[in-house]
């Protein structure tokens, strides 16, 4: 739906003192937006350049915010290389700065996934409820914000079938009662949220989730209006069939420092190295690389496909990542038998 781009881009012309009212903004249409300012001491690049600057204060706070919980989750060090990687990532950099919708909903589903993994490892009620506000403006972002839902119900099982391990036997109406409760409290939270900052959710709740969901599968069910040029090949009717699209296009778009801290990661995890000797680090970068996994299969059924579409896993496979660095730095901090291997450290 796009509201938290459309709240930003007012922003920059509330800041510019546009008066909407006074220019009929209603019926502007797209090459006319230049006579429609005319007389005003700015230019509709300037326009664009001050909702940009929203959409990139809001990605910052919604980042930072991220960065707490990461820290919480995963320690200083490994959170701290992981967001340097997010910051300096290129394509998720670039698309972070455009008034558009993919960078935004990148960091907000980053966050709420971070927030609830957070609430997992410590059960704090705010924790749950910062992730619930964040999935609710992923989903007035754009619409496969839903496809987190998925990945937070499977965290929430493992996390109750984790407990009644520990715990012992427990009646099953408990255990179902251990994974839903969370689950429909996110869920409220981030529907508040959604029909809150939504006007046209008060006014015509039923036609206006109808023409959300039916642009949503207009758009999966076919291809681009015109052709598809990808890896040398020319697709006439618009529809790249071939699954590894995603995948190639990720190696094209990232970068050989977190292709490496991929691969570090995996060595680390299965040997059990460095912070992955911990069990809570384990579990965390299991919810991550469930999430990966998880979105990018679901983006991959559909049939209009985009590089950009899978922009919300990189910031998850940025921070996987830097743990696979932060492994190999304690790995060399270890060897402490000779005094350089501490500076490669």
């Amino acid at each position: 739906p796009g509201v938290t781009t459309m709240w930003a881009g007012a922003g920059g012309v509330l800041w510019k003192t546009l008066p909407l009212e006074d220019t009929g903004a209603e019926l502007i249409r797209i090459d006319e937006h230049g006579l429609a300012i005319r007389g005003y001491p700015f230019t509709v690049l300037e326009l664009l350049v001050a909702g940009r600057f929203f959409i990139v204060l809001a990605n910052t706070l919604v980042l930072a915010l991220a960065y707490l919980f990461a820290r919480r989750l995963l320690g200083l060090l490994p959170a701290f290389l992981g967001f340097l990687l997010v910051a300096l990532d290129p394509f998720h950099l670039a698309h972070s700065r455009l008034l558009h919708l993919d960078g935004l909903l990148s960091s907000l589903l980053f966050l709420s996934l971070l927030a609830y993994l957070s609430y997992l490892h410590g059960h704090r009620l705010l924790s749950l409820i910062v992730s619930g506000i964040a999935g609710g403006l992923g989903a007035l972002t754009k619409s496969t914000a839903a496809f987190l839902v998925p990945t937070l119900f499977l965290l929430s099982a493992a996390d109750a079938w984790r407990r009644r391990a520990a715990d012992g036997p427990v009646q099953i109406g408990r255990l179902l009662w251990r994974l839903a409760w969370p689950l429909l409290l996110w869920g409220a939270v981030a529907l508040l949220v959604f029909v809150a900052l939504w006007p046209a959710m008060w006014v015509d709740p039923v036609g206006t989730l109808a023409q959300v969901s039916g642009q949503a599968l207009q758009y999966a069910g076919r291809g681009h209006a015109s052709p598809e040029f990808f890896a040398g090949q020319i697709y006439a009717d618009g529809e790249v069939a071939t699954p590894l699209f995603y995948p190639i296009s990720y190696l094209w778009r990232t970068s050989p420092v977190v292709l490496l801290g991929l691969l570090l990661a995996a060595v680390a995890f299965l040997s059990k190295q460095g912070p992955f000797s911990r069990a809570e680090m384990r579990r965390a970068i299991g919810g991550l690389v469930l999430y990966v996994v998880a979105f990018a299969a679901l983006h991959t059924l559909g049939a209009k496909k985009f590089d950009r579409y899978l922009l919300p896993v990189y910031a998850p496979l940025d921070l996987i990542a830097a743990t696979g660095w932060a492994a190999l730095a304690a790995w060399f901090g270890a060897r402490r038998s000779v005094v350089r291997w501490r500076y490669v450290a």
